[in-house]
């Protein structure tokens, strides 16, 4: 009574520290990739455990600013390092983690205190959801989970309705809950989002330049609703 139970759409194989899943590419970038591939996978997002203070992974979605030297920022260049994060490589199918401070980084926002990912607690998951609630769905009710560690925690489809989502925590990658216009007749009661976004990054971090900056992945929203959702209530 009183519990949450938790709907983790994480993998397994990195959240526990002493693990075997990483293998060293570059010591002086402290840069490391899986020992495994993930075909697929497409964009990778990642949390710290609750020993680094639970704080998001820099989602990368290219090669560049991953792994230069370079951490001072330009307006119409987008090849700079904002701090730790991880890149899904899809020449290889891996994922690659680089555990360097930014330079930003102080206090309590100095994390992780570990650089070997085998020694940290790392939440990353791929480009999917949760809990997908295509067209068909309608008179539902997800009430007492958690829910979390996709880019979508809760996704709606268009035509879904009459779906009450109550007392639940969620916690997704770019957004925490996507409704889709055509979606309607919703209830969104007593949810929390404890998003964890990183202090050190900055606005222009993601929104500069405008093709796409180095944390261009972290744009969403707690709760997104898209073009004509109708009747909704949180």
């Amino acid at each position: 009574p009183g519990e949450h139970p938790v709907v983790d759409g994480s993998w397994p194989e990195f959240q526990a520290t002493g693990n075997q899943a990483w293998e060293l590419v570059h010591a002086d970038k402290q840069i490391w990739r899986s020992v495994q591939s993930y075909p697929g996978a497409s964009e990778v997002y990642g949390y710290l455990g609750p020993a680094d203070g639970g704080w998001r992974l820099v989602p990368y979605e290219s090669a560049g600013p991953f792994g230069t030297d370079n951490e001072d920022y330009a307006e119409d260049e987008p090849l700079y390092y904002i701090g730790p994060g991880v890149y899904w490589n899809p020449s290889d199918e891996r994922i690659y983690y680089r555990s360097k401070l930014s330079k930003y980084q102080e206090g309590e926002t100095a994390v992780p205190h570990q650089a070997d990912p085998r020694e940290t607690e790392l939440h990353l998951f791929p480009k999917g959801e949760v809990f997908k609630l295509d067209g068909d769905c309608s008179y539902v009710v997800i009430e007492g989970l958690d829910i979390r560690y996709q880019y979508n925690a809760l996704h709606f489809e268009p035509g879904a309705h009459h779906v009450t989502v109550r007392d639940c925590a969620v916690k997704g990658g770019r957004y925490h809950v996507l409704v889709r216009g055509g979606a309607h007749d919703l209830v969104f009661d007593g949810l929390s989002v404890h998003d964890r976004f990183p202090d050190w990054v900055a606005w222009s971090d993601v929104k500069r330049p405008t093709s796409g900056g180095p944390g261009h992945l972290f744009q969403g929203a707690a709760i997104h609703l898209s073009n004509d959702v109708d009747q909704v209530e949180v």
